[in-house]
């Protein structure tokens, strides 16, 4: 009984995937400047995701190597929490500036 529960599971959550991409698809295709916008924030990611790539480190301690960190993982890692930090930091910045612009309004 539980597989079939689980089969009906994975069969929902695919079916809720697939209409959220469509939907945003046939959406973006009626505004096309939506799709600008979009590429504009998919830009904006992968150059912070290159600039933070670019400055991670990729040393590999011997513990990290027991449990298979290889250089280009370590890399991959630390770009990854740079991202993150970056993203935090924006989201703090972007509160900030929200709530001083509310109140000077």
């Amino acid at each position: 009984m539980l597989d079939f529960g689980l089969y009906i599971l994975y069969a929902l959550l695919i079916g809720a995937l697939a209409s959220a991409v469509i939907f945003a698809i046939v959406n973006a295709m009626r505004e096309p400047k939506v799709l600008i916008k979009s590429a504009i924030g998919i830009g904006i990611a992968v150059v912070v995701f290159g600039i933070c790539y670019a400055i991670a480190d990729s040393e590999v301690n011997m513990k990290a190597a027991a449990l298979g960190i290889t250089e280009s993982r370590s890399k991959l890692i630390g770009a990854g929490l740079n991202v993150f930090f970056v993203a935090l930091i924006g989201a703090f910045v972007a509160l900030i500036y929200s709530e001083i612009s509310k109140a000077f309004k």
